[in-house]
């Protein structure tokens, strides 16, 4: 037997960090392969995430524990159920976003109403985002 025979390639499969909307990450942060970020999250600086974190939950520490949460669980699923990330900045300067569950009611009308529509998505990678920041 040759010694080829006996090696044998190790690819390890990698699975994707998925990062969602509205959220926060601190300096030096580590996420491990296949973590989740759950909408309007935020990681402490230095953190290491080694398990999906909730929507709207606040982590840290070294493994990443829960802190608190952002807002009652009414207010996160109402924030969930109305993706506000999908509406143009300028349109909910009106509505009070420095006032949470105020704004979540307003958008809430607003949508119900037909006074707001959804941008039109734009999807990118980040490494797509940095490359053209490097080359202009």
């Amino acid at each position: 037997m040759e010694q080829s025979d006996l090696m044998v390639p190790f690819d390890a499969p990698s699975a994707k960090v998925r990062i969602g909307n509205d959220v926060w990450i601190g300096e030096t942060v580590r996420i491990r392969e296949g973590v989740s970020i759950g909408d309007g999250a935020i990681i402490a600086v230095d953190a290491l995430v080694t398990q999906d974190v909730a929507p709207f939950s606040v982590v840290g520490g070294v493994p990443a524990r829960v802190i608190r949460h952002r807002f009652d669980p009414h207010l996160s699923s109402a924030f969930l159920q109305l993706e506000w990330w999908r509406y143009a900045v300028s349109d909910l300067i009106p509505l009070h976003p420095d006032q949470p569950a105020r704004f979540a009611v307003a958008l809430e009308r607003a949508v119900a109403s037909g006074q707001l529509q959804p941008m039109a998505e734009d999807r990118f990678l980040l490494r797509d985002l940095l490359r053209t920041q490097v080359s202009g």
